[in-house]
């Protein structure tokens, strides 16, 4: 079901970009009301799944206490977590500082690779989604075994999965960049760009994939916090 609803968000975000923009004449005041109203649907048609379908765990108030020690788990693992993605926002806004300098075509062609970046990045987005909710339910069952061995599966995957992004984005830049502008200075300065970020697609696709499973499975066969909240959460 998570699927339908995002599908449908999607479908309502851009018909609402459509409708707010190109009717209401709104701008980008209309693409976010867009955003957040589709948002809003997808949740309350969630919330509904929910509330009509029988869920494996009791689901009530109580479950929503606040436990200060789960809480304490929870910070402490998501803050190396929050650092490192504030530390990528902030070096993605250094070089864009930098390439605005560099003049109109620099910059373009800057941003016509970041969309492409942006596509070939959901690749690994779904892994992380998918495959770290596996990972993490096979800990809080208590079989490490099988998290382990998804584990190294998911990286031979993802790697096989970053040589091919990597493939397209060093030896077919111009190509993709076409989709998003006829301009040639603009084409050619995105496809440097994207040369340039190929490698980063093989790094990213293992790095970001494997390193919160690493820290949640490779010690003595046992997750260091993760399993804790695990087991609370299911004790819940």
């Amino acid at each position: 079901m998570p699927p339908i609803t995002v599908a449908i968000a999607c479908v309502l975000n851009i018909a609402g970009d459509l409708f707010f923009v190109a009717v209401f004449r709104m701008g980008v005041a209309g693409t976010a009301l867009a955003t957040v109203l589709s948002q809003a649907v997808s949740v309350l048609l969630s919330v509904g799944i929910i509330r009509r379908r029988e869920l494996p765990f009791s689901l009530s108030r109580e479950s929503l206490r606040p436990g200060l020690g789960l809480y304490r788990r929870i910070f402490h693992l998501g803050v190396p977590i929050a650092f490192q993605d504030f530390l990528i926002s902030i070096s993605f806004l250094v070089i864009l500082a930098i390439v605005n300098s560099l003049g109109l075509i620099s910059s373009a062609g800057v941003g016509v690779a970041e969309k492409l970046c942006a596509f070939i990045m959901l690749s690994p987005s779904a892994y992380i989604q998918s495959m770290s909710a596996f990972v993490v339910q096979n800990i809080g069952a208590g079989k490490p075994g099988r998290a382990k061995r998804v584990l190294f599966c998911r990286i031979l995957s993802s790697l096989a999965a970053g040589v091919g992004m990597a493939y397209f984005s060093f030896f077919h830049s111009e190509l993709m960049a076409s989709l998003f502008s006829n301009d040639r200075n603009v084409i050619f300065a995105a496809a440097d760009y994207m040369r340039a970020c190929a490698i980063d697609c093989i790094l990213t696709f293992c790095r970001s994939h494997c390193a919160p499973d690493i820290c949640c499975c490779l010690r003595n066969g046992a997750p260091i916090p993760r399993r804790k909240i695990c087991f609370e959460c299911r004790g819940r």
